[in-house]
């Protein structure tokens, strides 16, 4: 259940609905991505404390450069199916920086950009389902323990909890209307455990 990710062909469709036009907005977002990557990278720059800033920004441009032209990648620029990747990335990145954002300055704004953008991640492609792991690993890293125990970890964890209920209940709603059996949330968590095994 990807409606984000169908709704961008969709709307490449209408704006162009050559083979070209479909690899031209791939690329968009790959290099989107990629410059989200920089950003995301000179972040983490303002957690971890001090440093040369030039040297900072040096490095952040190398990786963003190297995940934008790494081989690894391809598939997602050239096979116009693997945009899905690319969409996954942009909402997850641009959910990272927001909540990097919620935990230096504490404004709700952040925190309402950041669940928003995992909301579209998790609309785009399932595997976002462990982004809030990161996220916690990410806090507990750069702010310890105090960190994760805040007032807006809550805040948080609850909407983290009702994005992925509202997006497993859409999911089983729609694949029902389609005539594809029923999952109990029983079976997908032993679906998901068991996939973390392999």
């Amino acid at each position: 259940y990807r409606p984000f990710y169908v709704l961008s062909f969709v709307v490449n469709f209408y704006l162009g609905d050559s083979a070209g036009a479909f690899h031209a907005v791939n690329l968009l977002l790959h290099l989107l991505a990629a410059v989200l990557v920089f950003v995301f990278i000179k972040k983490l720059r303002s957690l971890g404390g001090n440093g040369d800033e030039a040297k900072h920004n040096i490095i952040a441009l190398f990786l963003s450069l190297l995940f934008a032209v790494h081989p690894v990648v391809v598939q997602t620029v050239s096979w116009v199916p693997a945009r899905g990747d690319s969409i996954l990335a942009v909402f997850l990145l641009l959910s990272f920086i927001q909540f990097s954002n919620f935990l230096l300055k504490r404004k709700k704004i952040y925190l309402i950009g950041h669940l928003v953008f995992f909301f579209m991640a998790m609309f785009s492609k399932e595997t976002a389902v462990v982004f809030p792991v990161l996220c916690v690993f990410y806090a507990y890293l750069f702010g310890g323990k105090k960190v994760l125990l805040q007032t807006g970890s809550v805040v948080i964890a609850s909407g983290w909890v009702a994005i992925g209920l509202s997006w497993f209940f859409l999911r089983q709603n729609a694949l029902n209307k389609v005539g594809i059996a029923d999952t109990s949330l029983y079976e997908m968590t032993g679906i998901i455990v068991n996939n973390f095994r392999a």
